[in-house]
């Protein structure tokens, strides 16, 4: 924990997709999901990836993590930017 909060407080930061599975692993789901929802909002270009990131395998059953992905992908069904606002 000492080391991913050295990393957050760091000039040149991680994305915060990169961080999500650090965070999962430490056993701090709800941590990993507000990561991913920040990395959607600021449009952090590894979010895309997230959704089959096997790191975050275990996020699939948690209903915040299923309501970003579902909304994403009737975004990209209707054409609409699903990269997030800015």
């Amino acid at each position: 924990r000492a080391l991913l909060a050295e990393i957050r407080a760091a000039d040149m930061p991680a994305a915060p997709t990169l961080l999500a599975p650090a965070l999962l692993q430490l056993g701090d789901p709800a941590g990993a999901i507000e990561l991913l929802e920040f990395a959607r909002e600021s449009r952090c270009p590894h979010f895309l990836l997230s959704e089959s990131d096997p790191r975050l395998s275990s996020l699939a059953s948690d209903a915040r993590f299923e309501r970003t992905w579902s909304e994403l992908r009737a975004a990209r069904r209707g054409g609409v930017d699903v990269r997030g606002p800015g």
